[in-house]
């Protein structure tokens, strides 16, 4: 573990003169089409007057994934926790461990066991906390939700029949939202359900079908989902640039629309799916991205939309930023993934030139 604070980083930002929602002709519109808000925002940010646009960041931990042992602690890290004392939880999917660090990044204890039985872990993809901060483990092979105390004692498990869950979201009731495979002879595909405490399904967000491995598109649109403090679900299917807001009971509310210029696939990426994919798979290639990648939130509500966008001759990516109201405030660029933010706290995992992976976390703060 090695802990180090370095110089502060400006993060590369658009910013411009600023009005309430108008600049250079621009403006963010608001409408209420069907008793649905919807935010329409133009290509480039437009944040109100005295918004800070500009994000500093500053590194302040680095746990290194390798013992003074040579022991690996990290092997293949999927997915960061954070409590609110402060302590990480990072899930080791190659390893079926679960590592604890305290604020200090000093590595408090490691669980997990490889194998069927009850607790034991089997392809764990995901980690995260529920109001009570008992921790959660979805394993994906075990199609398993499993409950371990913060001390890493398992308490319980929900098994979801021969349904694969895929990176659950728990709001303060314990209700669960989550991605859903299902394979059968009737359906193939996914589903984003939200279940109650006991798994039971409350009502479907949205589905989509399993790939065609004789038709196979790479780059195909793909949804993302976040749980928001007050259970709001944020919801966007990436083939087209829209977020929509459901209330705890599933209503759409609001939707956050931006326009934006398609970034065209590169003949390496292409080459680079091929590469990895099996003999018997046949392509049919798009010649542009979708509208995103994904989306994070913070603690303040603000949005992270991960878009295609590259940076010559520089690795990183560009996130646009919304803030609480649906707003494009700002574009931010940053040269590791965002994993979770936590009490104004960024942690990204991040590998070495060996491909050692490292967790860090950077203090920011918005100027």
């Amino acid at each position: 573990m090695k802990t180090k604070t370095v110089a502060l980083i400006l993060v590369f930002f658009f910013s411009y003169g600023l009005s309430a929602v108008t600049q250079n002709n621009k403006r963010i519109e608001f409408k209420t089409i069907n008793g649905i808000e919807v935010v329409l925002n133009p290509e480039n940010p437009v944040p109100p007057k005295n918004t800070p646009t500009i994000l500093i960041i500053n590194k302040e931990l680095s746990i290194e994934g390798i013992r003074a042992t040579g022991d690996f602690l990290f092997t293949e890290a999927s997915s960061i926790a954070v409590d609110s004392e402060g302590n990480i939880y990072v899930c080791d999917k190659k390893s079926c461990h679960i590592n604890i660090f305290n604020t200090n990044g000093k590595h408090i204890k490691t669980f997990g066991k490889r194998g069927q039985g009850p607790g034991e872990l089997s392809a764990p993809n995901w980690i995260c906390l529920t109001k009570s901060e008992e921790i959660l483990v979805a394993d994906f092979r075990k199609h398993e939700l499993l409950f371990f105390s913060k001390e890493g004692e398992f308490l319980k498990s929900l098994n979801a029949g021969s349904d694969y869950l895929i990176n659950p979201s728990v709001d303060s009731l314990g209700n669960i939202v989550s991605n859903t495979l299902v394979y059968t002879p009737a359906y193939a595909g996914y589903k984003l359900i939200k279940h109650d405490r006991y798994l039971k399904p409350i009502f479907q967000i949205a589905s989509m079908p399993y790939p065609d491995m004789n038709n196979f598109n790479p780059f195909m649109p793909k949804y993302t989902w976040k749980v928001a403090k007050n259970d709001n679900i944020i919801y966007g299917y990436s083939d087209i640039y829209e977020l929509q807001v459901l209330d705890p009971n599933g209503k759409v509310i609001k939707k956050i629309i931006k326009k934006y210029d398609p970034v065209k696939i590169t003949t390496a990426e292409k080459e680079e799916e091929i590469r990895k994919a099996p003999s018997y798979v046949k392509f049919d290639m798009p010649s542009y991205h979708t509208a995103f990648q994904g989306f994070k939130l913070d603690d303040e509500g603000k949005i992270f939309v991960l878009t295609w966008e590259k940076r010559k001759n520089k690795k990183g990516y560009y996130y646009d930023v919304f803030d609480s109201k649906g707003r494009y405030i700002a574009k931010i660029f940053l040269e590791a993934k965002i994993i979770i933010w936590k009490n104004r706290k960024l942690y990204t995992v991040e590998e070495d030139k060996h491909g050692l992976q490292s967790v860090i976390r950077y203090n920011t703060e918005w100027k």
